[in-house]
């Protein structure tokens, strides 16, 4: 039994994707259907950018969305590349109620692969995609999409409770190199507190960091004890 479905293959990069869209496997397999259709890649493998060149006749996220409304497919299959990259065309996916399916690196490398169709190459990826959804292997008896073999969709809490660790861990990355580096300035410049730990009370920020940032938030008390050790500084006495 074949149920009829139009499937869109994405392929996400870091400022666009590369589009293809099908409605059923190709006939004569993805190989031969490749050759025949990879020199029409503007017609039937339509780019899109989230910040497009005029000049150069990009097509916007606003254009996907219309194209989206246009030919209004069933599901829309994409690769996790970068979390980032992918949230905003994901939104739009969403926003107009089209079902979002997520392959595998792995998964979709195999697949690429078994099926001889050329690496590195955006259209392929897209296309790749788009017949993974169709391929027999990946549906049931009853002709509906096996959800096997596609990746399991996270609750959004989830989701939200990933990006606050990852801003987390950046901000560790960028911070200690920064503090470290202040440390050493201080070493000479304000050497009594270079290595003291300071730390922040309810409402304020951490009296030593907040008084060199020049910042208001820090307790009056603190902001005092700061100035008066480095006005007897051998730093700023030398």
């Amino acid at each position: 039994m074949t149920i009829e479905l139009t499937i869109l293959g994405i392929d996400v990069s870091k400022s666009s994707i590369t589009t293809h869209i099908l409605t059923q496997y190709p006939k004569g397999g993805l190989q031969a259907y490749w050759n025949k259709t990879r020199n029409k890649s503007s017609s039937l493998y339509p780019a899109f950018y989230s910040n497009p060149d005029a000049k150069k006749k990009q097509k916007s996220a606003f254009d996907f969305a219309d194209y989206l409304a246009e030919i209004k497919p069933d599901y829309a299959i994409l690769e996790p590349t970068g979390n980032h990259y992918s949230r905003l065309w994901a939104s739009i996916l969403n926003k107009l109620e089209i079902k979002i399916l997520w392959v595998g690196h792995v998964e979709l490398r195999r697949y690429r692969g078994g099926k001889n169709l050329p690496n590195k190459s955006d259209p392929a990826d897209a296309l790749a995609m788009a017949a993974y959804g169709h391929d027999p292997d990946h549906r049931l008896e009853t002709g509906e999409i096996n959800l096997r073999y596609f990746l399991m969709h996270r609750p959004e809490p989830i989701d939200e409770l990933r990006d606050l660790c990852q801003q987390l861990e950046h901000l560790n990355r960028v911070q200690s190199p920064i503090v470290n580096y202040a440390r050493q300035l201080l070493a000479w410049q304000f050497p009594e507190v270079a290595h003291t730990k300071s730390v922040s009370t309810a409402g304020f920020l951490p009296p030593l960091w907040g008084w060199l940032a020049k910042r208001l938030e820090i307790s009056p008390a603190g902001k005092t004890r700061i100035e008066n050790r480095y006005k007897i500084s051998i730093g700023s006495t030398f």
